[in-house]
């Protein structure tokens, strides 16, 4: 495959771009040719490891501002493109995971005809988009494209106004991921999504294990429908569920927390950046450690971190329901709040304002437990967290009880 001479910068600034437009365009033709070089001379194959092809027109790492600018397409580029997708095509990677994406660069129809051949013909297992323009004609293409890659395992499609597209396209979109049958981790942020249930509903797909849906607008309808799809129990396959920077208030919050109480398979629920205060995250903290009563700590959700972080990472005055004392449940850094024993023997053996331990819960406990209650009550303390002195007032405390 001859590699595509490059366009000078001097072509693209006489066609009217201004200069960071017209130094993208010569970056992005040397991205491409690279690309074509390194498949062409097998490098990865050598390697042993997975591609990662991410086809940008920034030659450092992304600004805020970077995020904003999106390359426009160019029918000069097509020479580029299908090179690209030749190398691409002829490539052996049969014992190889491989990612394609494309960063900040405007993608239209004639593009995506140009790649769907190598889509189809290699083994994809990672496709993401970000910032590309994707308009009517784009979206309906990719519904095609993604169903016929049955290799596909994780999806991201960002920065592209899927929301604002008519009911035709975000249906086809739609059926598209959520017929895939080996789709594993799906990401559709800043999508502008809002409480469309049909671009919802993707999330639907049986085999998804990860679901990213932040900064999409989503509100309260779409919050009712996320957190009836997480209450479901043939849904539980979901491990993780991102919804970071939408519109959540604290009536969300405790549709939320209903799901978790029915949910133990759930790791992680990302809330931060979202309108949840105190009230909200008092909520969420019941539905993680319900104090009320032993049975209640025990049936309340042991498996799922939740991040409530505000944007600027403040610490709430409410000590009793910050974003921190949230966060410190279910995870694994802070092994006192992580699992229904740790919790269990913190709400006991912690001492209470009078400087004894919760004992009041045994008050019924025949005599004959006690025994299994005190060396519960022992064993659990790892060496160095529980001196001498503070088994030796556990103990005292029994035998005067």
């Amino acid at each position: 495959i001859p590699i595509v001479e490059n366009i000078p910068y001097s072509r693209w600034a006489s066609l009217g771009y201004d200069h960071q437009t017209s130094e993208q365009f010569v970056s992005l033709e040397k991205n491409l040719n690279s690309f074509v070089r390194e498949l062409q001379t097998k490098r990865y194959l050598t390697e042993g490891r997975g591609i990662s092809l991410s086809v940008t027109s920034m030659k450092h790492a992304m600004s805020a501002s970077d995020l904003e600018f999106v390359l426009p397409h160019n029918q000069l580029l097509c020479p580029h493109w299908k090179a690209f997708s030749t190398a691409l095509m002829n490539y052996n990677c049969d014992y190889h995971t491989l990612f394609v994406g494309f960063v900040s660069v405007g993608l239209d129809r004639s593009v995506l005809e140009i790649l769907s051949p190598a889509f189809a013909v290699q083994k994809l297992t990672s496709l993401y988009f970000s910032g590309n323009d994707l308009g009517r004609d784009e979206l309906l293409m990719m519904s095609d494209i993604i169903a016929q890659i049955p290799t596909l395992e994780a999806l991201a499609i960002c920065r592209n106004r899927i929301g604002d597209q008519k009911e035709e396209v975000v249906n086809r979109l739609s059926t598209a991921i959520r017929n895939h049958p080996h789709l594993q981790r799906l990401t559709l942020a800043s999508c502008g999504i809002g409480n469309n249930k049909t671009l919802l509903s993707c999330i639907r797909n049986r085999s998804l294990k990860s679901i990213d849906l932040g900064s999409n607008g989503i509100a309260s309808e779409g919050a009712y429908f996320i957190a009836k799809f997480l209450a479901k129990a043939k849904n539980r396959h979901v491990a993780t569920m991102c919804l970071e920077d939408n519109l959540f208030s604290d009536k969300d919050a405790f549709l939320f927390a209903s799901a978790l109480k029915l949910n133990d398979k759930l790791s992680l629920l990302d809330l931060q950046k979202n309108n949840i205060t105190a009230k909200g995250r008092r909520i969420l903290l019941k539905a993680l450690f319900d104090d009320s009563s032993l049975n209640a700590i025990a049936d309340s959700n042991h498996t799922c971190l939740v991040k409530l972080q505000d944007d600027e990472g403040l610490i709430s005055v409410d000590k009793g329901a910050s974003p921190e004392m949230v966060e410190s449940l279910n995870n694994e850094k802070n092994p006192k709040y992580c699992g229904r024993k740790s919790k269990l023997h913190t709400k006991i053996f912690s001492p209470t304002s009078d400087g004894l331990s919760n004992l009041r819960y045994f008050e019924d406990v025949p005599v004959g437990l006690v025994p299994e209650v005190l060396g519960f009550g022992l064993i659990q303390y790892k060496p160095g967290y529980f001196d001498r002195r503070g088994a030796h007032t556990l103990i005292f405390e029994f035998l005067r009880a």
